[in-house]
């Protein structure tokens, strides 16, 4: 659903900014500067004039003149100044994902002709990244298997663990952790925007951000200019509907999965029943953990099925690393589903701001999984829905931003793009979002994988023509071909 994607881009070349900006808000906001700042020396490829800058932003957006946190961004200018369109604000998703960390390696990924008109932007929202940190107690994180009680007591265990969890968050990050939500969040964005001087806002949001982007779009309708959004979150759906749907899309993740190892010799399976094989191995390390040697404690079922969601977001990729997964766990190594596994701290606190769960006793619980093993027998219901349902068990902060009907008027057009077979965001939720936001439009991706727009030349040029026009494609061309 919002697992983090962390691509690479391309590199660019200079664009001229002043060494500081001030623009005034509407109304009684105060106005916002970008102090430009040394880019922090990475791994990534050098970019001609890249610029790095930080914004004060407030901690309350219901108080503008209160505590004040940082945000940061990073920009690769655009490499043809005179073809120039604007700025185009990118997120990878998450929550949690890192904009300055895509950015950074955005000569790799993105299109050269989307870097030659627009200058690429990647600000790192609150609590991620470069901006004003997330900080608590990694020793308090609820595990992977805290987040999949068995019985009341392990409920009770789990509700006491999420709380002392939250209150170390509290104590070393302060009243940051009870203003992490996306609303927050696309405040800051158009903040940001105001503050590098952009007349309106282009968007492409991933997965999640695509919550960030419908969230602008609601506040901030009349001051968008293209927004584009790849892998479509649904945040107006109960808990218990939103598992069922993802649950179903990542178990026909699966089903492809397996349909794909029994075809291709690529497959570290071919020959065997993967889906038989798979289920054997979950068994396995339910009754006995198989061992991890790197990460220094064994892997036990529940792990091995939470982290196989990730392990079939990118097909090409990840595909083949589920099929040696299986067989490396087979022959006792476990190391990647104990990666692959991993909560990130900054995702399970936006998901109890941003959802109200319905986990409050284990009766619900209970009968929550039941439903969603129904629905998705081999991955058991163990997807990121799971994680948010019940990581926000007990969570002492109410939900600022709960489920609520997405409601955009006064946009202009916006384009919406899902993969047909999305094992993360429900192809469903895309349809019914795009069928709720006006003047908006749904390109599909007939094939698999969580975003298509670095996967299909199709679906980048579509999306490429529709920011540098802010034209829909017309009705007979929504449609791109699996590759």
């Amino acid at each position: 659903m919002r697992r983090r994607i962390l691509w690479a881009l391309p590199a660019a070349l200079a664009v001229l900014l002043p060494a500081a900006v001030t623009v005034a808000y509407a109304g009684t906001q105060p106005a916002r500067a970008v102090t430009w700042v040394t880019c922090a020396t990475d791994s990534a490829i050098p970019v001609a004039g890249r610029r790095c800058g930080q914004v004060r932003v407030p901690l309350d957006w219901a108080a503008p003149g209160g505590t004040a946190i940082t945000l940061s961004l990073h920009v690769d200018p655009a490499t043809d100044p005179a073809g120039r369109v604007g700025a185009l604000f990118i997120n990878p998703g998450g929550p949690g994902g890192s904009a300055t960390q895509l950015v950074d390696r955005a000569v790799q990924l993105f299109p050269a002709e989307l870097r030659r008109r627009f200058d690429i932007i990647g600000l790192d929202p609150r609590g991620v990244g470069e901006s004003t940190p997330l900080s608590c107690d990694p020793a308090l994180q609820p595990t992977a298997d805290d987040l999949d009680p068995h019985g009341p007591a392990a409920f009770t265990a789990l509700v006491a663990r999420n709380r002392a969890f939250a209150d170390s968050c509290r104590q070393r990050s302060g009243a940051l952790l009870s203003h992490l939500d996306t609303v927050s969040v696309a405040r800051d964005l158009e903040a940001v925007r105001q503050a590098i001087g952009e007349p309106s806002l282009n968007w492409l949001g991933f997965s999640y951000g695509t919550a960030i982007g419908n969230t602008y779009a609601t506040l901030f309708p009349r001051h968008i200019r293209a927004l584009a959004g790849d892998g479509v979150l649904e945040h107006s759906l109960p808990s218990r509907q939103m598992l069922l749907d993802e649950a179903r899309t990542a178990e026909d993740g699966f089903d492809r999965f397996v349909d794909w190892c029994a075809g291709s010799v690529a497959c570290a399976l071919h020959g065997r029943d993967a889906g038989r094989a798979y289920d054997a191995l979950v068994a396995r390390a339910t009754a006995t953990p198989i061992a991890a040697p790197k990460a220094g404690k064994p892997v036990t079922g529940t792990q091995i099925r939470l982290g196989t969601q990730a392990l079939l977001l990118t097909p090409a990729q990840s595909w083949p690393a589920l099929a040696q997964a299986i067989v490396a766990a087979e022959n006792g190594d476990a190391d990647t589903f104990a990666s692959t596994s991993v909560i990130d701290p900054v995702q399970q606190a936006v998901e109890c701001l941003d959802f109200r769960t319905m986990a409050t006793s284990y009766a619900a619980v209970r009968e929550a999984r039941a439903t969603a093993v129904r629905v998705s027998p081999h991955l058991g219901g163990l997807v990121q829905s799971w994680t948010g349902l019940t990581g926000c068990a007990g969570w002492p902060i109410t939900p600022t931003n709960p489920q609520h009907p997405l409601r955009v008027r006064g946009n202009p057009p916006i384009l919406f793009v899902n993969s047909r077979h999305d094992p993360a965001t429900s192809y469903v939720w895309a349809s019914h979002v795009a069928s709720v936001v006006p003047r908006s439009a749904l390109l599909t991706y007939a094939g698999d994988g969580h975003t298509s727009y670095l996967t299909s030349t199709c679906v980048s040029d579509t999306v490429n023509r529709y920011l540098f026009t802010t034209k829909l494609p017309v009705p007979g061309s929504r449609t791109c071909p699996a590759v």
